[in-house]
């Protein structure tokens, strides 16, 4: 018997693993169970320049999440999780989404990467689904402010993850959140108000460019993230 599940607890041993050098012994056939993809998303999305994701930009993008110390994968389908992982290369830039696993809190969850891409807005998004989120926090639907402490833990991990995409493929913004996508920001319209939200992902230039004093805190390449709190 072997740990099959974020809990730890014991089922029937499974072969499947995280990687091809085994290195993380939690099987992932539980992260199949279709409930555990409802309920919305918790995301990191990320601005990129009205049409610039063509093949090669997503290619990048993909490869620099997918490449994270925190990420393992990928394959085409939640259903095939704990099948042998696919190398993230051209051929599946263009799918969408694609599916691995995030460690948080010592733990793997699934989660999956997707594009937003049309003549109005382009970003790649890297979503947890909720059912995720609900195997390592305890979720209160009903009391926002009793989430403030883990949103704020997963909104820093999500945030160190956006630093280190920023270093490889620059972007024009970022949001962290439950349902992120869901408040996208036109870049068009993008103002010294937006700034002040806590959720954010700010180049330096963008600062610049709307003269307003860069907050929060600063990666090593110019990326401000804003000290979102919950």
């Amino acid at each position: 018997m072997e740990p099959d599940g974020p809990d730890g607890s014991e089922r029937a041993q499974h072969t499947d693993r995280t990687g091809p050098d085994s290195r993380d012994v939690t099987p992932l056939s539980w992260m199949r169970d279709p409930e555990l993809w409802y309920g919305g998303d918790y995301e990191l999305a990320l601005a990129m320049p009205l049409g610039s994701l063509d093949t090669p930009t997503r290619l990048r993008l993909l490869q620099a999440l997918w490449g994270d110390p925190l990420t393992t994968g990928v394959v085409t389908a939640a259903q095939e999780l704990g099948v042998p992982w696919q190398s993230v290369e051209a051929e599946l830039a263009e799918r969408t989404p694609l599916y691995g696993c995030l460690r948080m809190r010592e733990r793997l969850v699934g989660c999956d990467t997707t594009f937003l891409d049309n003549e109005y807005e382009a970003w790649c998004l890297l979503c947890i689904p909720m059912g995720m989120v609900d195997q390592l926090y305890p979720v209160d639907y009903a009391h926002y402010e009793a989430n403030t402490w883990w949103i704020a833990e997963l909104d820093a991990l999500l945030a160190d993850i956006a630093m280190r995409v920023y270093a490889q493929i620059p972007f024009e913004l970022g949001i962290v959140g439950h349902e992120a996508s869901a408040t996208l920001i036109y870049l068009d319209g993008l103002g010294p108000k937006t700034l002040t939200r806590t959720d954010l992902l700010v180049p330096e230039a963008q600062f610049e460019r709307l003269g307003v004093t860069p907050h929060g805190h600063r990666s090593a390449k110019g990326l401000w993230w804003t000290e979102a709190t919950g």
